[in-house]
């Protein structure tokens, strides 16, 4: 079972580059097929190049706690 569908919207915000290093914010509107509601959220993804041009390594940073609260969930310690 998918919980999260294809991005409902989609969109690049801004893109930094710097030698072999590229980041990425992007803003994304989703569906969570577990409790059928919409959540919108950033993410700042981080792309590292080597020499040849090739993809080395990716990272990201999500709103993950600001998701599950808009899909009804809390978190507490």
């Amino acid at each position: 079972m998918q919980i999260h569908g294809p991005a409902k919207k989609f969109r690049i915000i801004e893109v930094l580059s710097k030698d072999n290093i590229v980041y990425v914010l992007s803003h994304a509107k989703q569906t969570d097929n577990m409790v059928d509601l919409d959540y919108m959220a950033y993410t700042v993804t981080r792309f590292m190049f080597n020499q040849e041009g090739k993809v080395i390594e990716v990272a990201n940073l999500t709103e993950d706690r600001f998701v599950l609260e808009q899909t009804g969930y809390t978190i507490t310690r």
